[in-house]
């Protein structure tokens, strides 16, 4: 019973519609349809011509020799560096990279190079050095599986390293080494008896040192930088050479700005960060002033903080000791405490 009554109004329901649907064609119109944003839509699949690098570009090298001939399973895919795998990955992996594995004049007979890739100069880049000559033992030419690369490739990756080793994007490279750095300073009373006050620090290595308000005191500062090939000096090449002085631990906007001098003869001390340097010989102290705080505008009760600038070749800015992120156990040994 209840199936034969689904079956009936469902009949019922198509002659409904189909009775309506009469109706409207009865009438000769047919109902308007609505507009279809879609329908606007360029669904084809443009065709966009994408150049190939230029060959003799970095990008060119690593795309068509690099990628090819060097990122085999085992080799410069991650397993050794340097590292093809990625261009910008290469490029840092190469160019003023130090060597890890270099000539030794006793053994084989070469002296040592500096970098995998130095800019300007293939005969003195390692990198040039395997893909181009067989060194055996131990620096036998690349690639490892003996299918050299031809000689337009060699002479390719020669050129884009003597015309400057430029970037992916064509820009030359960045040779960076690390900023200079301040290591100590000294401070003497000239006018008693040139007595020595920075370790006067209220037994406490990294604490303010003491003096006074309208004494002159002799600053003497203990600079190192290691340059690209990380070689160590001391600070006679530096330049800029200012010092600041000022009140607020952060605030040097307004502080006074003075020049420090490099004489010739430097101060010789045994002593980093005012303690004693148990290294066996001397360190050079090569930046100095001479300042009378009274005059700078300080007086009795001011701690004094202080941060020298000096610049480096392998750097565009001057590097300023200590900085705002330097800790304050830093910041606190350059300063000094007026009685």
């Amino acid at each position: 019973m209840k199936k034969t009554t689904f079956i009936i109004c469902c009949f019922a329901l198509l002659l409904y519609a189909c009775g309506k649907d009469s109706s409207i064609v009865e009438n000769g119109e047919l109902p308007e349809v609505p507009f279809n944003p879609f329908d606007t839509v360029d669904y084809s699949v443009p065709i966009v011509d994408i150049p190939s690098p230029d060959s003799n570009s970095f990008l060119g090298i690593h795309s068509f020799i690099l990628s090819k001939s060097c990122n085999e399973p085992g080799c410069h895919d991650g397993s050794f560096e340097p590292d093809f795998r990625t261009v910008q990955g290469t490029y840092n992996s190469l160019v003023y990279h130090p060597i890890f594995k270099n000539y030794d004049p006793q053994i084989d007979g070469m002296e040592p190079l500096q970098f995998r890739v130095l800019p300007g100069d293939s005969e003195a880049s390692m990198f040039f050095h395997r893909i181009s000559r067989d060194n055996s033992p131990g620096f036998e030419q690349m690639p490892a599986t003996g299918n050299y690369l031809p000689d337009e490739q060699i002479d390719m990756i020669r050129d884009w390293i003597d015309e400057g080793a430029a970037d992916a994007f064509g820009n030359p490279p960045m040779a960076t080494s690390l900023q200079p750095s301040c290591y100590g300073i000294a401070a003497f009373l000239p006018n008693l008896g040139n007595i020595r006050i920075d370790t006067i620090r209220n037994n406490q290595i990294y604490a303010p040192f003491f003096t006074f308000p309208d004494q002159d005191m002799k600053l003497w500062f203990l600079f190192g930088d290691t340059d690209l090939l990380e070689n160590f000096t001391f600070g006679h090449p530096l330049t800029f050479n200012k010092i600041k002085f000022s009140t607020d631990r952060f605030d040097f906007s307004n502080a006074v700005e003075l020049d420090l001098d490099v004489p010739t003869d430097d101060l010789a001390l045994n002593s980093v960060y005012s303690i004693p340097f148990n290294g066996g010989f001397d360190l050079f102290y090569t930046h100095t002033l001479t300042i009378n705080p009274a005059d700078l505008g300080f007086e009795s009760g001011d701690l004094v903080f202080v941060r020298t600038y000096v610049q480096d070749d392998d750097h565009n800015e001057p590097t300023e000791n200590p900085e705002d992120q330097t800790s304050f156990v830093l910041q606190n040994y350059f300063s000094f405490y007026l009685f």
